[in-house]
């Protein structure tokens, strides 16, 4: 309701409708393309650029937070999907409230509330944060998706792949992602969150973290 008085809102009935919009896909891919398609089917009239324009404002009033993807393609447009998650720190009172109930809710349903948490610590001077998600073998359609949910980056070059894990028991699948970014960027290590599962992996170059612990080392 503020933010209209902040920024140059013209409709902020379209400004509502893409922050439910974002609230709904939070830790998705998203592009502005798509959002001005729907949003002119729901009967808002608008364009890419107002779009565009309004995503800018919820995330200079520190509601939404967009990441690119890594590496950063030296033809990125606005036309690229941006992975865009809430910031609002009703996500973290909602992890600290609701447990014991959301702490042994199914992976699937508090993921992304999780993974909102968890992105809203990984900021720091000369830091940039991205996803990472790609092919396992890069052009190559017929090989599976590999993900990575955060990757922080120095400006001296150095990046860290941080990856959400929210479940009980950690398998040796979930670290694929991590395992692969570490290999093809030459990544020193990786740090993987979860519940309650606290270990190193020294062959594998990965630390495990539980989620408390990992918000209070950042």
């Amino acid at each position: 309701m503020d933010v209209p008085d902040l920024f140059p809102v013209r409709n902020p009935q379209l400004l509502r409708w893409l922050y439910v919009e974002v609230a709904r896909s939070t830790g998705q891919e998203l592009s502005q393309n798509r959002l001005a398609e729907d949003a002119n089917t729901a009967g808002l009239r608008t364009s890419q650029p107002m779009v565009g324009a309004y995503l800018h404002y919820l995330s200079d009033a520190l509601l939404i937070r967009e990441f690119r993807r890594y590496p950063l393609a030296k033809r990125a447009s606005v036309r690229t999907p941006t992975k865009i998650t809430l910031t609002d720190l009703g996500a973290r009172n909602a992890v600290f409230r609701g447990a014991p109930s959301l702490w042994e809710s199914p992976p699937e349903h508090v993921g992304p509330l999780i993974e909102t948490l968890a992105q809203s610590v990984i900021r720091g001077p000369n830091l940039q944060v991205h996803f990472y998600r790609d092919y396992e073998k890069p052009g190559d359609r017929r090989t599976k998706i590999v993900e990575v949910d955060y990757v922080a980056e120095y400006t001296l070059g150095d990046a860290v792949p941080i990856e959400i894990k929210f479940k009980r028991t950690i398998s040796h699948e979930d670290f694929f992602g991590l395992t692969l970014f570490i290999k093809r960027f030459s990544a020193r290590y990786g740090i993987m969150v979860t519940r309650d599962t606290y270990a190193w992996h020294p062959n594998l170059k990965i630390m495990c973290v539980p989620l408390l612990e990992f918000l209070l080392a950042f």
